[in-house]
């Protein structure tokens, strides 16, 4: 079966292998997520973030990695807690090492957002992985706890 050597609209994926063109941002990427640095890609509308974020997924080690995408332009935005709650949802089914039974207390709200994170990164430790989360479409986050969301992200990375 042979694959287009083009794609119309919407972000590559791998099947769309053969149409992606590699960049020196995806060998950087790449070598920043291995080292676990906290990486910020800043590019306008429709130039590859979504297929950037697709393709390090096909390239980071399953064993050592888990890898987390949330486009967060999805989750439920009418309160902060529906918020958290769809997020945390999305991010825990991604987490295939962490069972069912495991799953941390979905936060309602930044101070619980903070505990949520560091559950899972406790959990993570013990079982000798390592968790990517890619945020899609971060510039479209407007509502008032944005700003404390993404402040507690760096918190725990640093920590």
């Amino acid at each position: 079966m042979t694959h287009p050597v083009f794609k119309v609209g919407g972000a590559l994926i791998a099947e769309d292998a053969p149409a992606y063109i590699e960049r020196s941002a995806d060998i950087d990427s790449l070598r920043h997520l291995e080292s676990m640095n906290y990486l910020l890609v800043i590019e306008p509308r429709q130039q590859g973030k979504t297929s950037l974020v697709n393709r390090m997924i096909g390239r980071i080690e399953p064993d050592r990695f888990a890898y987390v995408y949330v486009d967060v332009t999805s989750p439920n935005r009418t309160t902060e807690t529906t918020w958290y709650q769809t997020l945390s949802e999305r991010i825990l089914g991604q987490l295939r090492f962490i069972r069912r039974n495991q799953w941390p207390n979905a936060p309602k709200d930044s101070y619980q957002w903070r505990n949520f994170l560091s559950e899972i990164a406790t959990l993570a430790l013990e079982r000798n992985r390592r968790i990517v989360v890619a945020l899609d479409e971060i510039g479209a986050i407007s509502f008032p706890w944005a700003t404390d969301f993404f402040s507690i992200l760096r918190d725990v990375f640093n920590a």
